[in-house]
């Protein structure tokens, strides 16, 4: 359902170049798409994930060996950091307004001092 989906995963993963990465936490694994991508550039990284969806994290598990993928949604508490990158593809457009700020302000808590935040998402508008 996303255009150009490959852009879009390739765009996620380039915007994680330059960052030093040891340890990396995703909101909303999926199939591990994203995370395949990231590590790719990154292989050293260790992988924490959350996703709502225990069918989901099975199939990413096949493709996400080392990680550690947990059954959580996005309102819950994140996993303990300090992680150097946080990223999320296609998941907090799901969320109501305050519940982002919500989920920012956490994200913001577990980042390591000058981490990053690498979000890519979808914008639906109010009136098409």
């Amino acid at each position: 359902e996303i255009p150009s989906f490959d852009e879009f995963q390739d765009a996620v993963a380039r915007a994680t170049v330059g960052v030093e990465v040891h340890a990396a936490l995703e909101l909303g694994v999926g199939t591990g798409e994203t995370a395949r991508r990231v590590l790719a550039l990154h292989p050293d990284a260790s992988w924490t994930g959350i996703d709502a969806s225990a069918p989901m994290l099975e199939r990413a598990r096949e493709v996400l060996r080392n990680a550690d993928l947990r059954v959580s949604r996005l309102e819950e508490p994140l996993p303990e950091g300090p992680f150097e990158l946080v990223v999320s593809a296609l998941a907090v457009h799901h969320l109501r307004a305050d519940r982002k700020q919500d989920l920012f302000g956490r994200v913001s808590a577990v980042l390591s001092s000058g981490g990053y935040f690498v979000l890519g998402d979808v914008v639906v508008p109010d009136r098409p």
